[in-house]
Order: C-alpha cells, then sequence, then structure tokens
C-alpha cells in the first residue's frame, strides 16, 4: 500500500513536470538596429540564435537585449545576407559572447567587386569607395567565423535549434523544391505581378527562415527581393500560413522612376504577404526614406487576416510615415532610447501568443488560430 501511495505521488510530480515543462514558450526578441535586423530566438530548451545581427554602431544594443534575455551564449548566428544593416554587428559580438555555430549563405557576392560595379549597382546612393569599406567589412566577418563552426545553408535545409522546427525555405538565389506539409495551394495573390528586373546582389541572396513550435509559426526572409520572391511563392503557396511575419526588406518600395535597379530590390509582393497571411507583422523599417513609396505597406496593412502592425522605430520621413502603426504598438518613437528598444513575441505550442512592447510594457495575447 505505501508503495502504490509512493508511485502515485510519483506520477503526480511526474505529470506536474510534464505540465511545466509544456508551458514554456519559443521567445523571439525584434531589436530596434535601425534600419536593419536582429531577431534574437530563444527556445523552449533555453538554447539561443540570433537570426542576423544589425550594423555595427547598434551591437551594444543587441547585447544588451542578450543579457536582458538571460542569453550567455549563442548556440547560432545566422547571416541572412552580407550587408551592413544585417551582419555589421557579427565580429564585436562574437568576442562578448561564445557562439556554438556561425551559419551563412556562403561566400558574398558583392566581396572584391571593383569600385566601378559598386557605382552600377549603387547609383546615386553610390558613395566613394564603398566597395573598399565593403571588403574590410565581410574580411572581418570571415575571420571572425573561421573561428569557430561554420555551415552554410542551403535552401530546404533544417536547422537543429533544440525544440523549435527551423527550416531555410530559401538561400543563395534558390527556393525550396517542394511545398511544405499542409501547403502547396494555388496562390490567387500571384495574379496580375510583373517581373522586374533580375538581382545579382546580396539581397536576393537571403536566407529566409521559418519558425514551429507545434502551431505556432513564425517566418523572416531577409531582404528577399521582388522576384526571388514571386518566384517562391508563385504560382503555388509553399509555405502556406504564418502567425508572426517580421516585413521583408524593412518595407522597402522604389517607384521605377527611382532606377529600374531600385525598383526591382522592391520587397513584399502581394504573393508572399498575402500568400502569408500573418496575424501579426512587425517592421523594422527605420525611420524612412523621402524617396521611397508605401507601397509595401499598404500591402501589408491590406492582408488578410492581419490583426496588428508592431515596430521597432517609428517612421518620421517620407510617405510611409502615414502608414505608422498605433503609437503603443511601437518601441521606438524617435530619438535616443536609455534603454535598448525591441517588440517581444512569446509562442507556446498550442499556437497562442503573446507580444510585448518594451517601451511602454504594453502587452497583448493572441488567441491560438482555430
Amino acid at each position: 500500500m505505501l508503495l502504490s501511495l509512493r508511485r502515485c505521488a510519483l506520477l503526480v510530480l511526474l505529470a506536474a513536470g510534464i505540465c511545466l515543462g509544456s508551458g514554456r514558450t519559443l521567445d523571439l526578441y525584434v531589436i530596434d538596429v535601425g534600419q536593419g535586423n536582429a531577431t534574437l530566438l530563444v527556445s523552449p530548451s533555453g538554447k539561443a540564435m540570433l537570426y542576423d545581427d544589425g550594423p555595427r554602431k547598434t551591437a551594444g544594443n543587441v547585447m544588451a537585449v542578450m543579457k536582458e534575455a538571460g542569453v550567455k551564449e549563442l548556440d547560432y548566428i545566422v547571416i541572412s545576407h552580407y550587408h551592413e544593416d544585417h551582419f555589421g554587428g557579427t565580429a564585436e559580438i562574437a568576442g562578448k559572447f561564445k557562439v556554438g555555430t556561425f551559419a551563412d549563405h556562403g561566400a558574398s557576392v558583392e566581396a572584391a567587386k571593383s569600385e566601378e560595379w559598386w557605382k552600377t549597382l549603387k547609383g546615386s546612393q553610390y558613395k566613394d569607395g564603398m566597395g573598399r569599406a565593403y571588403d574590410e567589412l565581410y574580411g572581418q566577418y570571415t575571420k571572425t567565423t573561421a573561428q569557430g563552426r561554420h555551415l552554410v545553408v542551403k535552401a530546404g535545409d533544417k536547422i537543429a535549434f533544440q525544440g523549435v522546427e527551423t527550416q531555410a525555405v530559401c538561400a543563395a538565389g534558390k527556393r525550396i523544391s517542394k511545398p511544405l506539409k499542409g501547403a502547396g495551394e494555388p496562390n490567387p495573390a500571384c495574379a496580375g505581378i510583373e517581373s522586374r528586373l533580375e538581382d545579382y546582389g546580396e539581397d536576393g541572396q537571403s536566407i529566409g527562415l521559418l519558425f514551429t513550435l507545434g502551431k505556432f509559426r513564425f517566418i523572416e526572409l531577409g531582404d528577399l527581393s521582388w522576384n526571388l520572391s514571386n518566384a517562391l511563392f508563385c504560382p503555388n503557396n509553399p509555405i502556406g500560413a504564418v502567425d508572426a511575419y517580421v516585413i521583408t526588406h524593412h518595407a522597402r518600395s522604389y517607384p521605377k522612376e527611382a532606377g529600374e535597379l531600385s525598383w526591382s530590390w522592391s520587397s513584399c509582393p502581394k504573393s508572399e504577404v498575402w500568400g502569408l497571411r500573418p496575424r501579426i507583422a512587425i517592421g523594422s523599417l527605420g525611420s524612412g526614406a523621402p524617396i521611397r513609396r508605401p507601397d509595401a505597406l499598404e500591402v501589408v496593412h491590406a492582408s488578410p487576416g492581419l490583426e496588428d502592425l508592431w515596430q521597432t522605430r517609428v517612421v518620421t520621413v517620407g510617405a510611409e510615415k502615414e502608414y505608422n502603426a498605433p503609437e503603443q504598438f511601437i518601441a521606438n518613437m524617435g530619438g535616443r532610447s536609455e534603454t535598448p528598444a525591441y517588440i517581444k513575441v512569446s509562442a507556446s505550442p498550442g499556437g497562442s501568443f503573446t507580444v510585448t512592447n518594451s517601451r511602454n510594457s504594453f502587452t497583448k495575447r493572441y488567441r491560438g488560430a482555430k
């Protein structure tokens, strides 16, 4: 009888332990780094991944958020592509925190190019010595990654991030060839979208990652540009709907009059955004630019099923500022902040999640999708 009681007590304790363990969340911190991306992910098992790390000048902000999240070392730094606002902080962060694996798409397609090549690529945005500065930063990155384990990610690969299914849906200009489970239906949002110039720069090399915890799905596609996005989502949608989505390429939209290259690097065609049908979109937009158009943000706002837009920073310049989220949903309202700003998403395997604004602690809970 006593043995039976002990067994019952043990079963109760085990059951309680299972309940406690199942209550742990996947935490995502989309960090304000100006115009750039840095997303910290902490799995239910306590593993940590930094997906892009922003420009060099804001590496301190990223590390401050890591410390606030209780992260003492990184299992991964995954770099979507080699532009300074996505990989500039790698060397400094890796100098302060142990990194298990550095993951990227392979060699840069913009390294070791002439200044004339850069002039053609950047047009009116070109600055003298841009190519040399790029090679110096990229060289610093390769030197840093050579000190640890290095993983080249290809489209379709899965990254072993304990407790969270993590799959690359695109990388190095390639995309997944087969639809994911439950996806693959024709995408009506592809209708009427015209093709633009091919992207031969780093934006088009972006690693796009889909994170799945039970019923919760989160996606981030780096700076994937127009044609490549349409190729991924058309004519059939191989990914399906998601709960949370970081707006691709900072919602960058340029008019054709700004030059065909800039127009072609624009992001967020309907095929992508409406195909994903995110419940929330998170914008890492920077403060805006006078020449930009609000096309991408119009597409996001009109996306079927969108419940809210959250932003790491308010847009203050250009037509995009008319599309800012309500103030309570924006982490940085401009100017310098005493503490780093971020939007935090905490998701449970059942599909429910909460989103919190670090600036004002405003929190909203979203029920699991039916």
